[in-house]
Formats: structure tokens, C-alpha cells, sequence
């Protein structure tokens, strides 16, 4: 046979624990990771707007420049001395010819004098050439005009109709490639024909005046570029940049953005200068951004699990301070299965539990108590079975002695008495329904009808009733004894100080689910409100007990205070779910 497998059960006390653990430990969890990936963003979100106001900053300085070199350069290609030079055709050179052009230097040395990060200003056409160099005054010129013009850069040059372009000095012929030169064609001012060209030449002395005056506040290398190639390189001296990045790496991070993973992780952002096309990208060593999120991750798991562990031992000693009532009311509970003595066990009454078990001890004594006392009780029980045997018989006495008056007056030919005799007996029958509590509402009016028959007996024709109840109704089932009192009550009160001349009448309706009877008279009406009727009055108030307690409270009796004389009363009864309980 296969042995059954040992279950094992947890004590309450272990249940709350694990629950309360589990419970505790995954908002604990989600708060941490929450935390750590939020720290995370904040740290990103910092270095992103670091790197954001840096490169506004670098891209506000390069406007600057872009701004003076273009300033510059509008100042003296609409000067009308380079205008008439650059008109003029002299092949000659006259005296008056290298005026102008000696008029001409003087206008770039003045406009030019406090630019000393312009490296060369190159005036020329076909027919003049002006260098201005940092430093000297003048000197040959740079290459020869139609070399010049024969080269791509120009044809691309003219397609902007005198706006200046930025190139390389590699790809103009006779400039060095360290330099990058802002072109721009010299326009007519009369008309758009071209009449000359205009080179401005810098080299890396304003991108560094940009970053010595530029305070970076953590490691990161800036990089301006044009088309893919690097213009200016800004590399703190660091030991993350010590080892320069490879071109081919640079190439990679000038087409990329966001984290970025080589030999190390980066993170990159770029911005594009507007007015010079050129793209400043700045790189950041990721590393120790990448140390912090670590650090302060592990910080949040740390706090969190010492919280979480705290969190246990507390639950641990609650849990035992909860259960030790338990197990108190467990050993009690285990006494009174063994009949042993439970006098040395208390309980305190300082929580729900402690609460309940001296309830449960003071049920256990009355419990005892009640054992006792139900011995004796069946003595008397026996008592009142023999007297409920002996009341069943009273009834059918009580009709044997009628039906002996009633053939005793028909013996001394007293019909009156006779037919008040069986209208008595049908009252007695009626009322008794065989100990039911319901009856029909035609048992009930033949009720009425009988007992209003002894009365017009006594009375004569003074007295007169009505009963306008609707055939269907006569088999709704309805509390007995509710329509006699209220007919008796009309009687008594209300016709008999008038010498019981008047009329009664019996009505009945629904609405709804309800079932409304009413009795109303002629007679002299209220005395007092109907609240005190009620409450004065045995049987209107038992009347209204017993609908309330049968029916429910939403039933009940009520006054008709719109009659001016007499007085009607409405009986409200639920028509199909009758509440047992009386």
C-alpha cells in the first residue's frame, strides 16, 4: 500500500507571517525598482541637460563669430572704394589705379584691425588681388584668379547669389587645410553681376577662446564638424580622453545619438549651428555616470531589504502577541472537550480576541447553567402538554352548549335568540380557522357579517352595513381578526352616541401589490388624533402590531382625514408574499 503523503499545516500565527512578508515585500519591491530606475532617468535627464546647456552655449559663441566674420565681410563688399576698385579696369595700373587699390587696404586694415581671429582677408578679381595676413599688411596673392574660379567651390558659390558659404582651406587651392574659410561673392551694387570674390580665412584661435572662457563642469570632449569632417576638437586633459578616440570611432559618434557603446559606453548629443551649418556634437564618458546608477541602486536594494527584514521581525512579534490568546483559547477549548477543569485559564481583555474568549467563557456557564435548568423544565413541559390536550376539548364544548341553547329556542319558538345563537357560533368558528393564522377574505367578511347580525339583531333597523369587496378578492389570504375589532370599534365609538343609526361599509381594493381594505362609519368621528386613537385604543394598536410584525413595516393601518363626519379606516396588506412570523 502506498503510504499518504505527510500535509503540512501552517499555524495561523506562520499564515499572517508569509502573507503579511509577501504582502510587504512586493510594494517594498516595486517601490525600490521604481526608485532605482527613476534615480536612473534623473541621472540621465541631469547629464542630458548638462551636455544640452553646454552645447547651447558653444553654439551661442560659434553664432557670435559666424555673426562678426559675416558682418565683416557685408562691411567691406559694400564699401565703395572696394565697389569703384573691383569696377575698375586698368591694365595700365596707373597712379590713380594703385591709389584705389592702397585705398582699398586701408578700408580692410580699419575694418579689420581688432579681428585678430582672422587669419587672411582675400580681396580680388580678375584684375586686382588684395591679402590682408595676421601678419603683415600685403603680400602676393594667394593663387591665381582663374585657378581659382575654374575649381567646384566657386560654381557652388555663385549658385548663392551673393550669400557667404563656409569650406575647408584643403579644398580651396593655396589655403592651408587647418583653415576654414568663409567665401562670399562680391556683388554689384547697381546690379546682380559678380565683380570680384571675398575669403576670410580663421584658423583654431576663436574655437579655443570659446572653450577657455567656456567652464565645463564634468568630462566631456566637443567635437564641431562640416559634412563629416572634423572642424575643431575640444579635449579636456583627462584621463578617460588620454587615449584619443580613432576617426573611425569619431565618425561613428558624429552619426549617432544617445548611449553609445565602443570600446567604452559614451553618451553623445549633437546640435546643428543654423548659421554655419556645422554640427558641435558633445561626448561624455559614460562610465562614471554608469558607477553612480550602480552605487545608488545598490543603495535602494540595501534599504529596501534592511526595511523588508525589519518589517518581518516586527510581524513576527506582532503575530506571536496575537496568537498567544489563541493558543490560551485553544487549550480552554481542549479542556472543556476533555472535561477537565478550566478554572486556571484567564484571558485579557485588551484586544478582540481576549474579548471573545471571556464571551465564550461566560457562554460556556450560562451554557452549563441552561443544562440544568432544562432537566427541570421538562417536568413542566410535560405539565403543558396535558394542559393543551385538555384546552382542545373546551372548544367543542363551547359549541355542544350553543347548539343546546340554540334547540332549547326553538323548543319555546325564540327564533330571535336562535339565529343570534348561530351567528355566535359561526363567530367562535371562524375566529378559531382550525388554529391557522390566515384566512380568506370571504372567511373574514362572513366573520363580519355575523357578528353584524347580532348587533342588528339587538339594535333593529337603525343600524345598516355594506360590503363592496370585488369577487376576485374574496380568496385573498389574509391575518384573521382584522376586520371584526375595526367594525366593533365603529360600533362603540363612533355610532353608538347617534343610538346606533348609521351605516358601515366594508370596501376593498389593490395598488399594486398591496391589498387595501377599508371600514368607515357615519358616525361622530375622531376625538382625538389618530396617533393617540392608536395608541389609546387595544385594539387598533394590536391591529397595527400585528400587520407590522406579519406583513412588514411597509403595511399597516391608517386614518382617512379628509371625512368630514365619521371616521374611515384603511388596512394596507401585501397581496402574494405573506412573512410568516406571528
Amino acid at each position: 500500500m502506498l503510504k499518504k503523503k505527510k500535509r503540512i499545516y501552517l499555524t495561523l500565527g506562520r499564515r499572517f507571517v508569509i502573507l503579511a512578508s509577501v504582502t510587504f515585500l512586493l510594494p517594498l519591491a516595486i517601490f525600490a525598482c521604481f526608485s532605482s530606475r527613476n534615480y536612473s532617468d534623473g541621472i540621465n535627464l541631469k547629464l542630458q541637460q548638462m551636455t544640452d546647456s553646454t552645447l547651447a552655449l558653444v553654439d551661442k559663441n560659434i553664432d557670435y563669430i559666424i555673426y562678426d566674420i559675416e558682418s565683416t565681410s557685408a562691411l567691406i563688399t559694400t564699401n565703395a572704394s572696394v565697389q569703384s576698385l573691383l569696377l575698375e579696369n586698368d591694365p595700365q595700373y596707373s597712379l590713380a589705379y594703385r591709389r584705389k587699390e592702397r585705398s582699398v587696404w586701408n578700408t580692410v586694415i580699419n575694418v579689420t584691425n581688432n579681428k585678430d581671429f582672422l587669419d587672411i582677408i582675400f580681396l580680388a578679381n580678375e584684375h586686382t588681388a588684395i591679402t590682408k595676413y595676421r601678419s603683415s599688411l600685403a603680400g602676393e596673392p594667394i593663387e591665381n584668379y582663374a585657378t581659382l574660379i575654374a575649381s567646384d567651390w566657386y560654381k557652388d558659390l555663385l549658385s548663392l547669389r551673393g550669400k557667404g558659404a563656409w569650406y575647408s582651406g584643403a579644398e580651396i587651392p593655396g589655403f592651408s587645410s587647418n583653415l576654414l574659410v568663409y567665401a562670399k561673392a562680391v556683388l554689384n551694387m547697381n546690379n546682380p553681376e559678380t565683380i570680384g570674390i571675398l575669403l576670410a580665412g580663421i584658423g583654431d584661435s576663436p574655437f579655443s577662446r570659446i572653450f577657455e572662457n567656456l567652464q565645463v563642469d564634468f568630462n566631456a570632449q566637443i567635437l564641431i564638424s562640416q559634412n563629416g569632417h572634423t572642424i575643431y576638437e575640444y579635449t579636456p586633459a583627462t584621463e578617460e580622453f588620454q587615449a584619443s578616440l580613432s576617426p573611425m570611432e569619431k565618425q561613428t559618434l558624429l552619426h549617432t545619438d544617445g548611449i553609445v557603446e565602443l570600446t567604452k559606453k559614451y553618451y553623445v548629443r549633437h546640435v546643428d549651428n543654423h548659421s554655419s551649418g556645422w554640427k558641435i556634437t558633445c561626448i561624455v564618458p559614460y562610465t562614471p555616470f554608469l558607477l553612480e546608477r550602480q552605487n545608488s541602486s545598490r543603495t535602494i536594494f540595501t534599504i529596501a531589504a534592511i526595511c523588508f527584514l525589519i518589517g518581518v521581525l516586527l510581524m513576527c512579534i506582532f503575530s506571536n502577541g496575537m496568537t498567544r490568546t489563541l493558543r490560551k483559547l485553544k487549550k480552554y477549548v481542549e479542556a472543556l472537550r476533555d472535561g477537565r477543569s478550566t478554572d486556571f485559564i484567564s484571558f485579557s481583555s485588551n484586544d478582540e480576541i481576549g474579548l471573545v474568549g471571556n464571551e465564550l467563557v461566560r457562554v460556556v456557564a450560562e451554557n452549563q447553567q441552561l443544562i440544568q435548568n432544562l432537566y427541570q423544565s421538562l417536568y413542566k413541559e410535560k405539565e403543558a402538554e396535558l394542559m393543551a390536550l385538555q384546552t382542545q376539548i373546551n372548544p367543542h364544548f363551547l359549541y355542544n352548549t350553543l347548539d343546546s341553547i340554540f334547540w332549547t329556542a326553538q323548543e319555546y319558538h325564540a327564533d330571535e335568540i336562535g339565529k343570534m345563537v348561530v351567528a355566535l357560533s359561526n363567530v367562535f368558528k371562524l375566529s378559531l380557522n382550525k388554529g391557522e393564522k390566515f384566512i380568506t377574505l370571504e372567511k373574514e367578511l362572513e366573520l363580519v357579517t355575523n357578528y353584524l347580525a347580532i348587533q342588528q339583531m339587538r339594535f333593529g333597523d337603525s343600524l345598516h352595513t355594506k360590503i363592496d369587496v370585488p369577487f376576485e378578492l374574496y380568496n385573498q389570504k389574509i391575518l384573521k381578526f382584522l376586520l371584526q375589532p375595526l367594525v366593533e370599534n365603529s360600533l362603540q365609538h363612533g355610532l353608538s352616541e347617534q343610538g346606533m343609526n348609521g351605516t358601515i361599509h366594508i370596501s376593498a381594493t389593490t395598488d399594486g401589490t398591496f391589498l387595501l381594505i377599508s371600514v368607515e362609519d357615519d358616525g361622530v368621528g375622531l376625538s382625538c388624533s389618530p396617533e393617540k386613537a392608536i395608541e389609546n385604543g387595544y385594539a387598533l394598536k394590536n391591529i397595527r402590531e400585528r400587520i407590522q410584525l406579519c406583513y412588514g413595516a411597509d403595511c399597516g393601518l391608517s386614518f382617512d382625514m379628509s371625512f368630514t363626519k365619521g371616521c374611515r379606516i384603511t388596512l394596507r396588506l401585501t397581496q402574494l408574499s405573506i412573512k410568516e412570523g406571528v
